[in-house]
Order: structure tokens, then C-alpha cells, then sequence
């Protein structure tokens, strides 16, 4: 590569030679080493320095404390996953069942992460694998800057500006690549991290994919490898392979080619994430309470362009330093357009990533014409912001760095000279670069050690509560020796159950740990049932049989709900039991249907969650989408005063997708397994194959007649996951090997022609 603008900055240092006399060889070569050495240590050290904080600062991260938020649900998927390869099962076509009454959430969910994270637990324990990688993602992300910008062309100095301030980005939004978006008192957005590392690596290598017809593999690996860790950060791994076409318009046909390569190779590599997530989109559900709010809307032009320049996408609540510097590189980069081609590219990723951020508040409809923009947190586009922002301040720093050293020379004039001379010029780098970085950035490493320190505290006080960790692990032990019904702990984010904690975590969301299985840690899937599982009311006996409730731990004194019995206490918690709540009951199906869709999921049936239908054991039939509903057991206007027939034994092991009962039943009925309906559910009715029906809310049903029946539930995962694998292979195989053999195509050509000619030959010899 020709000499950078770094390599030229270093030049610049060397005094012009007004003095007829040359320096001695010795000074001539310890000056040349000195330079060499500064050239060479300076950008390692701009990238340590955070990283060597963050370790120091972060060390509380490394041991596993009960989590809170997102992290609490993403330590849940680990535990999981480590416990399916333990079993030698593979999670991706598993059943999750202790949240929102079950889904295969690895396929519905950016899983990669929490698999590869599964894996080193098998070796060193779930929750350790999990606190471990959290804390090297988080202290390491420099390094990913870095090595990232020297693939993309900048320069040592600024890729490793860029490293620099990467750590110490804070935005207004908090689910951005500041630290504390993925730390304990934070959102935990556990997924976002591991992307964040691969990110900076599908721009730059898909860049000299596209810009230099080479690195396809690693271009379209990265690119796949970020869509599998966080599905929206894929987007922005995906759009500039079409951005980066038209940087030169003049060779636009060569670089649509090669970027139909790196997209489909990508697309090849993640197909098996992709695929069945595009198969099964119509059986996971959209939070509809999310949907008027900023994490789908985002918060529109106006205001994000009023934080942009305010500095609160890179400096909230602090002087703006990242956020002058981008500036600075912005400005660069718009003065190099015509001759700088890497500048031009990072420019367009910036921008678009700002129009996306924008959101559907800015957009309305045609934000819908981005595919699959209904099942996307809008607000996280902020990440491409902010990452091409942190590029922006290590060029800016660099230009900051070149104007000061041009005003220099043009104030002092042959002044500064005598301090460039051979034997000061390290010194004197030393002395600026580092005395100037560490003056300049001091308010953002005063506010990253703050909440670093603050979120160690808390880190502290709950991992002194391991008395109350036990005591609730002592009824949860309870729980699974008598079995046979889900747990309710309150509601972790409203009412009694927000105020009813461990520590600072409430018991819903601690009871996560123990993979319970569960209601009250709401929302965290994709599940058909996690929206109607917020319209639980605890004050409606026949929510308890509606949900398959049979536990209730409570606060001491706290009043339990009809027909509990009273099982243990241990300190302040209490566990209660509903002996004949549990997962089957034999109900009457009604109608007319309730019609819902996966968007509403909720509302749809939230006048039947709130009755005491459940209680009765009548259900209505539910027409889901396009699907219409089953026939009702009940004809119009008819009904009974005796139940349809009762559950004599049953037996669950939904971990494995398996759940079985014994029934006797009076009339034709339905045997309702309470968990969320999936295509995946099959049934048998006495050894003999049986259809599945949607049951309201979202529950899966089979319809018996009169008599004595065993009925077994089984779980089957998308099945074409090998055959994908196989494609991801054979990607990897072309992408590999494709470019060689493109290269010396004539060669080969010749080679298998002359080689076809000579048996030829021998054959008309013979």
C-alpha cells in the first residue's frame, strides 16, 4: 500500500534540511529508530489504554450474578443450550419452554451467540460462559475497531483513534454501543455484543471485496456471522454491499458482480438461520405493546438530528468530544471525496444508517417496504451511527493532529524545527500525542469510570443477598419435586411482582436462573402466547387454570388466590399450590371464533382471559391469520353443566418436546396441552395420529370422543437444518477456492484440454 496519511504525518516531523551539515550516521539511524518505534507503539498504545481500564473496571462483570433485563432471558438461552448439548440435542430445532408458555425460540431468535456460548459451557458452567463472554466482548471491542480499520485502509493513527473512543461512546438511547447497554444495571443486550465485534469486519472486508475483487470468503462470512448473532445489526452488514457499488460509478458493472458474489455467498453462509425463520414468520408473534414506542418507531428525524448535533449520539451528558472529532473526520472525508474512495464509502454507510434510524416515525409506510421491518427494533440502527461516527473521530483526530502540526510550522515558523530535530522528534510525539489525547478525552474517562463503578456496586450488593437466593431456591426445589404446573412469582415489570425481588431482581425474573417454567417474565420471546400472557390478571381465579398455574410463591402475608394450599415458607417467600391446575384439561370448544393475528395476539383475546371461561373449562376456537378455526365441540347455543371429562395422569417433559396424558372424557371434547400452538406439535390419540387445533388464546388442541384415551404430544423442529449446513459448506468451499480457480482458469483450461488431446492421441495410436 502506498504511504498513509500517518506515514506522511511522521515525515512531517522530520526537520526540513536548512544546514549544509548531515547528521552522523548514529544520530541519523537512532533518530530513524526512534521514529520507527513511535510509529509502531503509538497506535498499540491509544488502543490498550481503554481496553486496560475496562478490564480493571469491569472485573466485577467476570462472576455470574443473577442478571436483570434482557440479560436475565439471554443467560436463560445459554443454560439452555448448554444443557441440550450435554443431553446431545440440538437447540436450534428444540423446544424452550420456560418462558410465555414455551416456542423454538433458537429458531425464531438470534441464536448463534448463545450456542457458541452453550458450548464453552459444557467445559466451564452456563453462567460462567456467559458473565466470561460478556466481559471479553465488552473490554476487547477495541481491539475489533482496530483491526477492522487497518482491513477497511485507514491509517495505524486512525484506526486506533478510532479504538480509542469506541469504549467510551454514550448515547441519549442507551441501547447503542456504549458500555452500558450491555452491562448489569443496563438493558443487557447480550446479542448486540457479540455482532458488535463482526460488524466492523463485514463493512471493511465486503469494502475490499467489492472495491478490489478479493477477501470474498471473509467478506461474506462476516456478513453472515453478524446476521446470525443480532438480526438487525444484519442489515447493516448486508446494505453496504449494495452501497459500496456505487462509489464508482465508472466501474459499476464489475462491482455489482462482485457484489452479487459476497451477498449471496453470505446469504449462503446463513441460510440456516434465515430460511427458517422466513418459513416460520407467520408463527411468532409481534409485541404489540412495543409498536407505538421507540424500539419499533425509533424517534424520527427531527429529534435524532437535534441529538446529533447536540452530542447525544456519542457524548450524552458530557463535553462532546467524539462527537467534534466525527465532525472533523465528516468534513475530511467530504474534502477528500474526489480521492479518497474508502472516505466516500464510509460517508454513504453513515447516511444511510442515519435514514434508518429515523425510523417509521419519519418514514410511515415506506418503511415498510425494508423486508421484514415489522419485526424490527428500529431504534437499534443507531449502532451504524455510531459505528461509522467512531471511524469519522479517528480520521478527525488525525486531521486535528495534521492542522495543529501545520499551524505550528506556519506560527512558530523555523522555531519548532529545533524540537523536531532527530533526537526529540519521539519525545516529542510521545509527549502530544498521548498528553493531548488524555487531556482531550479526560471527560469521557472520568464518565466511563463513574458508571463502571456504579454498576460494580450493584454487582456487589446483589451477590450479597445469597441468603434469599437460597430460600427461593428451596421452594423452587419443591416446585420440581412435586412437578406437573408452571410457577407465578408476580409480574417483573408491573404491579406487586416489580416490588417482590431478590436482591434487586425480582422474583419473576430470578426464578429464570433455575429454569422454571414460568409466567410473569413477559415479553422476552416470540412467542403466539407471550402477549396474552401480559393480560394475566392474578385477581381472576381462572387465570390461574387458564395459564396452567398450579405454584404461586408470594410475599409473606401477601393474599393468596382461591383454593391455594399452603406448602413452605422459607424467610420471606411463601409457595403456594393449585393441585388441580396443570398443563392438559379436557375442555368445550365454542364459537364463533376468535380471530386473531400475530400482531395482536393480545387484544385478540383479552375478553376472554379476563372471563372466568377457563374455570368453566369452556374455550373458544380460534381462526389464526389466513387459518381458519376448528369446528367447536359445542353447537351454537348449547352447553352442560358437567365438565367434558377430567385428566387421570399425565406426565411432561417439554424440554424435550414431549408431554403425554391420560384422560377420561364424557363427550367429544378437546385435550388441551397448555403451551403455545406451533406447526411443530403432533399428536397421538391412543397410538393413532390425530390433528392438531388452535385453542384460544394460542394453545394447541386435539379433539377425542367419549371414553378412556391416552394422548401424547411430541415436538418436531424445522428438519432441513443438515441440508443448509451442507449449502453453508459448499459457500464456504466456492468462496474459498472459487477465486483461485477463476484466476487460473486459462491455465486449467489449457491443462484438461491437453490432457483430453493426449488420450485422444493415445487412443487413435492404439
Amino acid at each position: 500500500m502506498t504511504s498513509t496519511r500517518s506515514t506522511r504525518l511522521l515525515r512531517r516531523l522530520t526537520p526540513r534540511q536548512s544546514h549544509p551539515a548531515k547528521p552522523s550516521g548514529r544520530v541519523e539511524a537512532t533518530a530513524n529508530q526512534g521514529t520507527s518505534w513511535f510509529a509502531r507503539l503509538g497506535p498499540i498504545g491509544l488502543v490498550i489504554a481503554p481496553i486496560v481500564l475496562s478490564a480493571i473496571e469491569l472485573r466485577s462483570e467476570i462472576t455470574y450474578v443473577t442478571r436483570l433485563n434482557d440479560s436475565a432471558f439471554h443467560s436463560e438461552m445459554v443454560r439452555y443450550a448448554t444443557a441440550q448439548f450435554q443431553a446431545g440435542h440440538f437447540p436450534l430445532d428444540g423446544w424452550f419452554p420456560s418462558l410465555s408458555l414455551g416456542s423454538p425460540v433458537f429458531l425464531h431468535y438470534q441464536s448463534l451467540g448463545a450456542m457458541l456460548t452453550g458450548l464453552l459451557g459444557t467445559v466451564i458452567g452456563a453462567n460462567r460462559a456467559f458473565s466470561l463472554t460478556l466481559y471479553l466482548l465488552v473490554v476487547g471491542w477495541p481491539i475489533a475497531v482496530y483491526l477492522a480499520g487497518r482491513v477497511f485502509g485507514w491509517s495505524r493513527w486512525e484506526s486506533a483513534f478510532a479504538a480509542l473512543v469506541a469504549s467510551f461512546v454514550v448515547s441519549a438511547t442507551g441501547v447503542g454501543y456504549e458500555q452500558i447497554a450491555y452491562l448489569w444495571k443496563g438493558y443487557g443486550v447480550w446479542t448486540q455484543a457479540w455482532a458488535m465485534w463482526t460488524l466492523p469486519f463485514a463493512w471493511a472486508f465486503s469494502w475490499r471485496a467489492i472495491d478490489e475483487g478479493r477477501n470474498y470468503l471473509p467478506a461474506a462470512l462476516f456478513i453472515a456471522l453478524t446476521t446470525a448473532l443480532h438480526f438487525e445489526t444484519g442489515y447493516l452488514a448486508f446494505i453496504p454491499v449494495l452501497l459500496w457499488v456505487l462509489v464508482r460509478p465508472s466501474r459499476l458493472v464489475e462491482r455489482v458482480k462482485r457484489a452479487v458474489v459476497v451477498g449471496a455467498g453470505g446469504f449462503c453462509l446463513v441460510a440456516w438461520a434465515i430460511v427458517p425463520l422466513v418459513i416460520y414468520r407467520g408463527w411468532a408473534s409481534i409485541d404489540e405493546f412495543l409498536q407505538q414506542g421507540p424500539d419499533v418507531r425509533s424517534y424520527g428525524a427531527r429529534r435524532i438530528l437535534s441529538w446529533l448535533f447536540t452530542g447525544q449520539i456519542f457524548d450524552h451528558g458530557r463535553i462532546p468530544v467524539i462527537t467534534i472529532l466525527a465532525a472533523i473526520g465528516f468534513v475530511a472525508c467530504l474534502v477528500r471525496w474526489r480521492r479518497d474512495t474508502k472516505g466516500r464509502a464510509l460517508v454513504l454507510v453513515f447516511l444511510v444508517s442515519l435514514l434508518l434510524f429515523f425510523g417509521p416515525v419519519t418514514w410511515h409506510s415506506l418503511y415498510h417496504l425494508l423486508p421484514g421491518s415489522s419485526d424490527i427494533f428500529t431504534r437499534r440502527f443507531i449502532i451504524g451511527v455510531q459505528l461509522s461516527g467512531i471511524f469519522f473521530a479517528g480520521i478527525g483526530a488525525v486531521a486535528v493532529g495534521q492542522l495543529a502540526l501545520a499551524g505550528a510550522r506556519l506560527v512558530f515558523r523555523g522555531g519548532i524545527e529545533k524540537w523536531l530535530a532527530p533526537g526529540w522528534r519521539p519525545v516529542v510525539g510521545w509527549i502530544l500525542v498521548f498528553g493531548l489525547t488524555v487531556g482531550a478525552t479526560a471527560p469521557m474517562w472520568t464518565e466511563i469510570v463513574n458508571t463502571d463503578s456504579a454498576d460494580a456496586s450493584l454487582i456487589a450488593t446483589q451477590r450479597d443477598y445469597s441468603r434469599e437466593q437460597s430460600e427461593v431456591d428451596t421452594l423452587v426445589g419443591a416446585v420440581n419435586r412435586i412437578g406437573g404446573g408452571r410457577v407465578y412469582a408476580g409480574m417483573s415489570f408491573w404491579g406487586w411482582g416489580s416490588r417482590f425481588h431478590v436482591g434487586w431482581v425480582p422474583v419473576a425474573e430470578y426464578l429464570s436462573v433455575d429454569q422454571v417454567d414460568e409466567i410473569g417474565f413477559t415479553n422476552r420471546t416470540a412467542s403466539l402466547m407471550s402477549d396474552p400472557e401480559a393480560y394475566f390478571d392474578d385477581r381472576i381465579p381462572a387465570d390461574y387454570a387458564l395459564f396452567g398455574v398450579r405454584f404461586v410463591i408470594l410475599p409473606a402475608g401477601h393474599k393468596a388466590p382461591p383454593g391455594a394450599q399452603f406448602l413452605q415458607q422459607a424467610g420471606p417467600y411463601q409457595l403456594w399450590e393449585l393441585r388441580h391446575n396443570g398443563y392438559f384439561q379436557v375442555v368445550d370448544t365454542y364459537g364463533p371464533p376468535l380471530h386473531e393475528t400475530k400482531s395482536h395476539m393480545g387484544a385478540d383475546s383479552a375478553s376472554f382471559v379476563r372471563s372466568s371461561l377457563a374455570g368453566e373449562h369452556l374455550y373458544p376456537v380460534v381462526a389464526f391469520g389466513s387459518r381458519a378455526a376448528a369446528a367447536p365441540t359445542l353447537a351454537p347455543g348449547e352447553s352442560h353443566r358437567t365438565v367434558p371429562g377430567s385428566v387421570v395422569g399425565d406426565t411432561e417433559d417439554l424440554a424435550e418436546g414431549q408431554a403425554a396424558a391420560v384422560v377420561q372424557v364424557r363427550r367429544t371434547s378437546v385435550v388441551l396441552l397448555k403451551v403455545t400452538f406451533d406447526p411443530g406439535w403432533t399428536v397421538t390419540v391412543d397410538g393413532r395420529p390425530a390433528p392438531t387445533e388452535m385453542i384460544a388464546p394460542a394453545f394447541v388442541g386435539v379433539r377425542v370422543g367419549p371414553g378412556r384415551h391416552v394422548v401424547v404430544f411430541s415436538y418436531q423442529g424445522f428438519s432441513y437444518y443438515p441440508e443448509l449446513f451442507v449449502l453453508a459448506l459448499l459457500a464456504l468451499l466456492a468462496l474459498g477456492c472459487g477465486p483461485w480457480l477463476w484466476a487460473r482458469r486459462e491455465q486449467l483450461i489449457g491443462a484438461i484440454g491437453g490432457a483430453f488431446g493426449k488420450r485422444a492421441g493415445d487412443v487413435k495410436a492404439g
